[in-house]
Protein backbone atom coordinates (compact mmCIF):
# COMPACT_ATOMS: atom_id res chain seq x y z
CA UNK A 1 0.00 0.00 0.00
CA UNK A 2 2.65 2.49 0.89
CA UNK A 3 4.25 1.99 -2.86
CA UNK A 4 0.75 2.64 -4.17
CA UNK A 5 -0.02 6.29 -2.40
CA UNK A 6 3.78 7.19 -3.36
CA UNK A 7 2.55 6.52 -6.84
CA UNK A 8 -0.99 8.15 -5.52
CA UNK A 9 0.81 11.46 -4.48
CA UNK A 10 2.79 12.09 -7.17
CA UNK A 11 -0.30 11.68 -9.99
CA UNK A 12 -1.82 14.21 -6.97
CA UNK A 13 0.70 16.30 -7.02
CA UNK A 14 0.79 16.41 -10.92
CA UNK A 15 -2.71 17.47 -11.73
CA UNK A 16 -3.30 19.48 -9.11
CA UNK A 17 -5.17 17.19 -6.43
CA UNK A 18 -5.19 18.32 -3.13
CA UNK A 19 -7.79 15.61 -1.53
CA UNK A 20 -8.50 12.28 -1.82
CA UNK A 21 -10.20 9.52 0.36
CA UNK A 22 -8.03 7.66 2.90
CA UNK A 23 -10.19 4.90 3.68
CA UNK A 24 -9.65 3.64 7.07
CA UNK A 25 -12.49 2.73 8.69
CA UNK A 26 -12.33 2.36 12.91
CA UNK A 27 -13.59 -0.88 14.02
CA UNK A 28 -17.04 -0.96 16.30
CA UNK A 29 -18.69 -4.24 18.11
CA UNK A 30 -21.90 -1.59 18.53
CA UNK A 31 -22.10 -0.67 14.83
CA UNK A 32 -19.71 -3.86 13.06
CA UNK A 33 -20.43 -6.62 15.31
CA UNK A 34 -18.12 -9.71 15.75
CA UNK A 35 -19.12 -11.59 13.08
CA UNK A 36 -17.23 -9.00 10.73
CA UNK A 37 -13.61 -10.78 11.88
CA UNK A 38 -15.05 -13.91 9.12
CA UNK A 39 -15.46 -11.36 6.20
CA UNK A 40 -13.13 -10.24 3.61
CA UNK A 41 -14.01 -6.59 4.26
CA UNK A 42 -12.52 -6.54 7.73
CA UNK A 43 -9.67 -8.22 6.37
CA UNK A 44 -8.78 -6.20 3.59
CA UNK A 45 -10.89 -3.15 4.16
CA UNK A 46 -10.21 -2.57 8.03
CA UNK A 47 -7.05 -4.59 8.63
CA UNK A 48 -4.44 -4.06 5.94
CA UNK A 49 -5.02 -1.07 5.85
CA UNK A 50 -4.51 -0.44 9.57
CA UNK A 51 -1.10 -1.28 9.59
CA UNK A 52 -0.14 1.63 6.74
CA UNK A 53 -2.50 4.25 8.40
CA UNK A 54 -0.16 6.26 10.14
CA UNK A 55 2.57 5.90 7.30
CA UNK A 56 -0.19 7.19 4.40
CA UNK A 57 -1.83 10.07 7.13
CA UNK A 58 1.76 11.62 7.72
CA UNK A 59 2.81 10.98 3.41
CA UNK A 60 -0.40 12.91 2.69
CA UNK A 61 -0.32 15.75 5.06
CA UNK A 62 3.75 16.22 4.01
CA UNK A 63 2.55 17.03 0.53
CA UNK A 64 -0.68 18.91 1.78
CA UNK A 65 -3.42 16.58 0.31
CA UNK A 66 -6.68 16.92 2.50
CA UNK A 67 -8.61 13.62 3.59
CA UNK A 68 -11.50 13.27 5.95
CA UNK A 69 -11.01 12.79 9.93
CA UNK A 70 -13.17 9.84 9.80
CA UNK A 71 -14.11 7.08 7.59
CA UNK A 72 -17.40 4.85 7.92
CA UNK A 73 -18.85 2.53 5.48
CA UNK A 74 -16.55 -0.18 4.30
CA UNK A 75 -17.23 -2.66 6.89
CA UNK A 76 -20.90 -2.54 5.59
CA UNK A 77 -21.14 -2.65 2.35
CA UNK A 78 -22.36 -6.29 2.04
CA UNK A 79 -24.59 -5.89 5.45
CA UNK A 80 -28.07 -7.90 4.90
CA UNK A 81 -29.67 -5.00 7.37
CA UNK A 82 -28.23 -2.28 5.54
CA UNK A 83 -30.58 0.46 6.67
CA UNK A 84 -29.98 -0.64 10.83
CA UNK A 85 -26.46 -0.75 9.77
CA UNK A 86 -26.41 3.10 8.65
CA UNK A 87 -28.22 4.61 11.44
CA UNK A 88 -25.77 2.91 13.50
CA UNK A 89 -23.08 4.13 11.81
CA UNK A 90 -24.96 7.76 11.94
CA UNK A 91 -24.96 7.01 15.53
CA UNK A 92 -20.95 6.41 15.98
CA UNK A 93 -19.59 9.47 13.82
CA UNK A 94 -17.05 11.58 15.88
CA UNK A 95 -16.28 14.82 15.86
CA UNK A 96 -14.74 16.45 12.74
CA UNK A 97 -15.15 15.48 8.99
CA UNK A 98 -16.44 12.24 8.22
CA UNK A 99 -16.91 10.38 4.96
CA UNK A 100 -19.70 7.50 4.59
CA UNK A 101 -18.89 5.39 1.97
CA UNK A 102 -22.14 4.12 -0.03
CA UNK A 103 -23.09 2.87 -3.28
CA UNK A 104 -26.73 3.15 -3.89
CA UNK A 105 -28.17 2.20 -6.83
CA UNK A 106 -31.25 0.58 -8.42
CA UNK A 107 -29.46 -2.03 -10.71
CA UNK A 108 -29.55 -5.06 -8.08
CA UNK A 109 -31.37 -5.38 -4.77
CA UNK A 110 -28.17 -4.70 -2.15
CA UNK A 111 -27.70 -1.40 -3.80
CA UNK A 112 -31.67 -1.19 -4.21
CA UNK A 113 -31.63 -1.41 -0.31
CA UNK A 114 -28.59 0.78 0.03
CA UNK A 115 -30.61 3.49 -2.27
CA UNK A 116 -33.56 2.82 -0.04
CA UNK A 117 -31.90 3.48 3.58
CA UNK A 118 -30.56 6.42 2.28
CA UNK A 119 -33.86 7.26 1.62
CA UNK A 120 -35.87 6.80 4.03
CA UNK A 121 -37.25 9.15 6.67
CA UNK A 122 -35.38 7.52 9.70
CA UNK A 123 -31.71 8.17 7.93
CA UNK A 124 -32.81 11.67 7.64
CA UNK A 125 -34.57 12.19 10.81
CA UNK A 126 -31.08 10.45 12.25
CA UNK A 127 -28.96 12.59 10.14
CA UNK A 128 -31.06 15.81 11.44
CA UNK A 129 -30.87 14.50 15.44
CA UNK A 130 -27.08 14.23 15.50
CA UNK A 131 -26.69 17.35 13.79
CA UNK A 132 -24.56 16.32 10.73
CA UNK A 133 -23.93 18.73 8.03
CA UNK A 134 -23.57 16.97 4.30
CA UNK A 135 -20.98 18.31 2.39
CA UNK A 136 -19.58 17.59 -0.36
CA UNK A 137 -15.51 16.97 -1.27
CA UNK A 138 -14.93 20.27 -2.70
CA UNK A 139 -16.10 22.25 0.96
CA UNK A 140 -12.90 20.06 2.59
Amino acid sequence: LPGVMDIAVKICKKHGINKTRLAYERWSCKTNGISVFLTYNFWFRKFMPSLFAGKIKKMLERNSIRYTDNFYGALIIDANNIQDKLLLVLDAVEDGVSELMVHPGLNNNKRKAEYSALKSDAFRNKIKEKGIELISYLEL
